[in-house]
């Protein structure tokens, strides 16, 4: 998110398998949201290329700047990497203006 300049906020999902190391517990603080906003996105959507999977997988982006045709707030919930990244540069990734060579001559 840095070269992007974007604002955002972690939370830490431990994976199940953590479980037996006492890295993860049936209580896990932010893995039930989690899938909770998973759920609530695919419910909320008639996309032919949606199977209701509710198979939670990270990382998983939640994007809450997102709008509809009508202007209303249309969060959006993202899983793989590759389709984060690529949400992120479509979106966000206009006003980056890439570094030229000589910024990265190494200072010996």
């Amino acid at each position: 998110a840095t070269i992007l300049d974007l604002t955002l906020h972690v939370r830490p999902c431990p994976r199940q398998t953590l479980w037996q190391e006492g890295a993860y517990t049936k209580t896990s603080r932010f893995r039930p949201q989690a899938m909770a906003l998973l759920q609530q996105q695919n419910s909320g959507t008639n996309d032919s290329n949606n199977h209701e999977n509710t198979d939670l997988m990270f990382p998983i982006l939640v994007d809450r700047t997102m709008t509809d045709k009508a202007g209303s707030p249309n969060p959006i919930v993202l899983q793989q990497s590759y389709a984060i990244l690529e949400h992120l540069w479509k979106h966000y990734g206009q006003s980056v203006v890439p570094s030229s060579s000589n910024d990265h001559k190494s200072q010996n």
